[in-house]
């Protein structure tokens, strides 16, 4: 009888580990995907960068937003000109309900439905003053608004974001 009591003993505090470890691991994973991403660029001199950001699975809910920064480190005075494109990798009806803005330093300087920008194939274009020396912080957000029915319950996205960085004027 005591042994019997002694195996229940290690299979119940075994199920609680197991618990516990299964719950940290889904809030591992949830806070980092709502923490977004960083990305770093040097820019030096004339400068023509297009790369392609894998940003994954977004599932957001209504009232929820997810960030992504993107740093530009300006070796030098120049104006710059950023192009965001929109690739729906796997499309989960998501994109038709997320607002995309873009903020550079604190100033809202881009926005538009993120559907329209992918079906559209059309690009969200900023062109800023950088100075020599400086790092400009470009923040990219997905935002899913409040009053967005249950039909956006369980839709999904899987995203790539095309940025291209062009000079446009250097050493001024």
């Amino acid at each position: 009888m005591r042994r019997e009591g002694n195996v229940l003993t290690v299979t119940v505090i075994f199920c609680i580990i197991a618990v516990v470890c299964c719950i940290g691991w889904v809030l591992f994973e949830h806070l980092g995907k709502s923490l977004g991403g960083d990305y770093e660029f040097e820019l030096d001199g004339e400068v023509n960068i297009s790369e392609k950001l894998d940003m994954g699975e977004m599932s957001l809910v209504p009232g929820d937003s997810e960030s992504y920064k993107v740093m530009l480190n300006s070796g030098e005075d120049g104006i710059y000109s950023i192009s965001l494109e929109f690739l729906e990798e796997l499309d989960g009806g998501l994109s038709r309900f997320v607002k995309v803005s873009a903020e550079l330093d604190g100033l809202q300087v881009a926005g538009g439905s993120l559907g329209e920008l992918i079906s559209s194939k059309d690009a969200l274009k900023i062109q800023a003053r950088i100075p020599g020396g400086k790092t400009a912080e470009l923040t990219v957000t997905f935002s899913m608004p409040e009053d967005v029915g249950s039909e956006a319950m369980g839709s999904y996205s899987d995203l790539s974001m095309l940025i291209r960085l062009t000079s446009v004027r250097t050493g001024e």
